[in-house]
């Protein structure tokens, strides 16, 4: 499926630190920041506001196609948790929201790094991610569950 716009965040700073995010789209084929169509749209806002864009960020945008199905129950607080290393012995942790139920082993908190789901994940991550570094990520060997809940009261 093409993508159907392009989405480009720009990070802007003001003097005293503080962060804002601007988002807007682009046609689908631009994936240069220096396009004179982003950078238009760049100027014009750096222009319009005190602070000042320091980052540039292109995304492709794909149409959603699709109907709502019946799926396994999960938790939207939950997050599971990848332990990663790379070529240099790096740690990583990779962090995958809403977790199903489906991929906790029995004991509620390890990762079933057995189903089909996670290895196919584990197989991703590892055939294309890379650290900050550019090294490659060579193994994740193990995967948690991280329930961000408070504790609850008694």
């Amino acid at each position: 499926m093409a993508a159907a716009s392009t989405r480009v965040t720009i990070t802007a700073q003001d003097r005293y630190k503080n962060e804002i995010r601007i988002v807007f789209h682009v046609a689908a084929g631009i994936v240069d920041p220096n396009n004179a169509a982003v950078q238009a749209v760049v100027t014009a806002i750096n222009n319009c506001i005190n602070p000042v864009g320091l980052h540039i960020e292109l995304t492709q945008v794909n149409a959603v196609a699709g109907s709502a199905v019946v799926g396994a129950d999960y938790v939207a607080t939950d997050k599971a948790v990848f332990p990663a290393l790379d070529e240099d012995g790096q740690t990583h942790n990779y962090k995958v929201p809403s977790i199903l139920a489906t991929i906790v082993d029995d004991d509620g908190v390890s990762i079933d790094m057995a189903n089909a789901d996670v290895a196919a994940y584990v197989a991703a991550v590892t055939t294309n991610a890379q650290g900050r570094n550019g090294v490659a990520i060579t193994a994740i060997n193990s995967g948690y569950r991280w329930a961000s809940r408070k504790p609850l009261k008694n």
